[in-house]
């Protein structure tokens, strides 16, 4: 008997699966970052299929197969999606950096909840969508063990270990130290790919 994991979880990306199926990338809360097979997910009786096809917020249900997670079942949560253009960029590319250096099925690393935080700022603070991706961006490479921390840079430590707090008071801070943050990410992405 397999066991069932239900999880929130954001879409990453999808890719196409044989006629009707499809590949879901997922950061999950429970479950770290996933690859999910949906079977008939591209057919328009499929009940999972508008779910996945959000960039928002989900809950979905998984089963292990032997070789692959199955998506069972998936429904969107009453969170919101942010609602300009540029918040939604913002929230895609962030989700790309947690896609792209997440480590497959590793739920301590964190990632889904600096995730949840960004969502949240950038719903309700669409106007700092950079600031907030800065943020975000750095918030998961740290995470995941890419930025480096020289010991008396107290405005690196304020934004990249506190995950639980993405207030104007970051922003702010995120603005006026911009382009330092963004060499961090840099160094911090060059070192990712060696």
């Amino acid at each position: 008997m397999h066991t069932l994991h239900t999880t929130d979880a954001y879409v990453v990306g999808a890719m196409p699966h044989g006629e009707s199926n499809r590949v879901y990338r997922l950061v999950s809360n429970k479950l770290g970052y996933v690859y999910a097979h949906a079977q008939g997910v591209r057919e328009l009786k499929n009940r999972n299929r508008y779910a996945l096809a959000s960039r928002g917020l989900i809950n979905v249900s998984l089963v292990r197969g032997r070789d692959v997670w199955r998506i069972t079942g998936a429904r969107t949560t009453e969170y919101m999606y942010p609602p300009e253009t540029r918040a939604r960029q913002s929230l895609r590319r962030v989700l790309q950096v947690a896609g792209t250096f997440s480590p497959s099925e590793d739920p301590g690393a964190g990632v889904f909840a600096v995730v949840r935080v960004v969502h949240g700022a950038l719903c309700t603070m669409p106007q700092r969508a950079s600031e907030i991706e800065t943020v975000g961006v750095i918030r998961i490479l740290d995470r995941l063990g890419y930025v480096a921390h020289p010991g008396d840079d107290a405005v690196l430590e304020q934004i990249a270990t506190r995950t639980d707090v993405l207030d104007e008071e970051v922003c702010a801070t995120a603005a006026t130290e911009r382009l330092r943050l963004v060499d961090i990410i840099n160094t911090a992405l060059t070192h990712a790919a060696v």
